[in-house]
């Protein structure tokens, strides 16, 4: 068997849900101050390395024995690949965590951004991007996404490109990390019962020596999203078995129109409560079976969407109430609010919208 396992397949099987049993072999104090962690939680224990030296035996007799590998780690490698030898001489299947937790470290500060490594990645991500295309509302949101942020897509779209990523090289890699790794754009975030003052000890340890860089968003700052000049429609044929209608606006920014933003929150958890005119009207009676309005609270322009699923009916039915209702239920809710000693600020009115899209079985 390998003797030793990366941090990054370490943390790959940790967020993957497979079973794994860490053993830290550093001091109490440094396990207690910080370890690692994945998106779900992993058995560990703490026996600190100089018991095994003590005392191997009895250090040896703490560790469980089961079917499952236990990963060992510690600072920088070289106790945690001592006491791996020493598990596997006793029958117990163990690796070494290569490069302890100063490699977590220095997976940020000094990536290597090996060329086969990439490439494993890379297929891990197409995989989940296949996955997304498979889903008949991709092209709608992608199609209508294009719309309303003209030209500028790229930014808002989190899945990302899938040229880009099959053409990402580690050069590119590398100048993105050289651009904005840096600790003036980074967080340290440290979550459960842990002591303020020895995590600020241990986050200057680990990266009081790392050098501030350049700010990014001055050197090139990011430029503004484009307005809407007009209203635009598509429709995105998809095998679903209803008809999807999606309207989508330019919203406010929320650093450079606050008060918008607290309005267009207010206006989609009115429109969206059960018993708003909105709801009753449209998804009540039977119209459509469901409408959500949501706002995305962002820097550079979050959207504003309306989003409808209707409910088969006959073509001698193909009438959209919604233009008659909008407006009533905003001003009957808003006055409801109102009594109850909200105050609603009103936004922008004046957006054009960028799309009315349809996905539909043809």
């Amino acid at each position: 068997m390998d003797t030793e396992i990366s941090v990054r397949d370490l943390i790959n099987k940790l967020d993957g849900g497979d079973p794994v049993f860490l053993l830290d072999v550093r001091n109490a104090d440094e396990f207690a101050n910080w370890r690692l962690e994945g998106k779900r939680s992993a058995a560990t224990m703490n026996i600190p390395y100089f018991d095994f030296i003590e005392d191997p035996e009895a250090a040896l007799a703490r560790v469980p024995r089961s079917q499952t590998e236990i990963s060992v780690v510690c600072a920088k490698g070289g106790s945690s690949e001592f006491v791996a030898d020493l598990l596997r001489e006793s029958g117990i299947p163990a690796r070494n965590v290569a490069g302890g937790m100063q490699a977590i470290a220095d997976a940020l500060r000094t990536p290597l951004f090996l060329k086969e490594e990439l490439e494993r990645e890379r297929q891990v991500v197409i995989g989940e991007y296949d996955r997304n295309e498979s889903n008949p509302f991709f092209k709608l949101t992608s199609e209508i996404g294009k719309k309303l942020y003209p030209g500028q897509w790229s930014r808002k779209n989190v899945i990302g490109d899938r040229d880009v990523i099959l053409t990402v090289t580690p050069q590119k890699m590398r100048e993105i990390q050289r651009k904005y790794y840096v600790p003036n754009n980074s967080a340290l975030i440290v979550t459960g019962d842990v002591n303020p003052d020895s995590v600020f000890a241990l986050a200057e340890k680990t990266y009081g020596d790392w050098q501030k860089g350049p700010d990014p968003f001055a050197v090139e700052p990011i430029p503004a999203i484009p307005a809407i000049q007009k209203n635009d429609a598509l429709i995105i044929e998809q095998p679903v078995g209803a008809v999807t209608v999606m309207l989508q606006w330019q919203g406010p920014s929320v650093r450079k129109d606050p008060t918008s933003t607290y309005a267009a929150d207010v206006f989609s958890d009115v429109l969206n409560q059960p018993n708003s005119t909105l709801q009753r009207r449209l998804v009540d009676t039977g119209l459509w079976q469901s409408i959500g309005v949501n706002y995305y609270t962002l820097d550079h322009v979050g959207p504003t969407v309306v989003e409808r699923v209707q409910v088969g009916r006959g073509d001698d039915e193909e009438r959209d109430p919604l233009d008659a209702v909008v407006l009533e239920p905003v001003a009957d809710q808003g006055a409801a609010l109102e009594r109850r000693g909200l105050d609603v600020v009103h936004g922008d009115g004046d957006r054009a919208p960028a799309s009315h899209a349809t996905s539909s079985r043809r």
